[in-house]
């Protein structure tokens, strides 16, 4: 029988499962420290642009951005102690006078967390070109802080999912160990959120999907479908199912 994903808003989740074959490569980091209070990397950036993602924004110019996924412990909250730029090299890019360029506070962003099968994720970005040149190494500092101390957690366990984190998850080898939120609080949160997201929602797109397991979505189907692609925001994203409910986090 077929089924169908209802989409009035975009999140980070949709492209999860795509990443991870995209991040199996390596991801130009050199880890300082990790562990549950902190997470310190510098990330290699290439002067010809490379490697990075980019957004064409409304005016033509083109965002230049690397972006990586982060774990952060159950009932903790992300802030960024620090970041910096070294080692500006001279834009190598046919197209430089189109490059978007960031001021110093904006090297470094954070999304919102999302959990993805009881782990707390975060999108972390970085925009190396400046007005100076690029940035060809970037170190941030990332500090874990405790807020939650009654969540409901639960032993890790998760096999089949261990070499997909592995390969998106930055610090996934420190992460791996850290309890997990239970299955049953998290489909409490969904169905809670179900009934705030869904009466506000101005906006539906419907894809068919005919196979079990995990599905990827090309922007192709959602052109096809009559979503607009330019400037989307990834972190947006909401997956629905045919009953109008958020698909549960364990499904991806």
């Amino acid at each position: 029988m077929e089924k169908y994903w209802y989409k009035p808003f975009f999140i980070f989740l949709l492209i999860f499962a795509v990443a991870a074959s995209l991040m199996a490569a390596d991801r130009g980091l050199k880890v300082m420290s990790s562990s549950r209070e902190d997470f310190h990397f510098v990330a290699d950036i290439k002067a010809d642009l490379s490697g990075l993602s980019r957004d064409v924004r409304a005016d033509s110019s083109v965002s230049y951005y690397h972006t990586i996924q982060v774990c952060i412990p159950a009932g903790a909250d992300v802030r960024l102690a620090f970041s910096r730029g070294r080692d500006v090299a001279p834009m190598i890019s046919g197209s430089a006078g189109l490059v978007s360029r960031v001021s110093a506070d904006q090297l470094v962003t954070i999304s919102k967390p999302v959990t993805v099968r009881g782990r707390r994720l975060v999108a972390i970005r970085i925009h190396p070109v400046t007005s100076t040149g690029v940035f060809r190494e970037v170190e941030v500092h990332l500090a874990f802080e405790a807020k939650q101390h009654s969540l409901p957690l639960t032993t890790a366990n998760d096999p089949r999912f261990d070499r997909i984190f592995s390969s998106v998850i930055a610090n996934y080898e420190t992460a791996r160990h850290w309890p997990v939120i239970a299955r049953s609080y998290q489909k409490n949160q969904v169905s809670k959120q179900s009934e705030n997201d869904l009466p506000n929602a101005d906006q539906w797109y419907k894809i068919g999907v005919n196979r079990t397991g995990i599905v990827t979505v090309s922007g192709a189907q959602l052109e096809a479908a009559g979503v607009v692609l330019n400037d989307l925001i990834s972190d947006s994203i909401r997956i629905f199912n045919a009953g109008g409910l958020p698909n549960p986090v364990e499904n991806y």
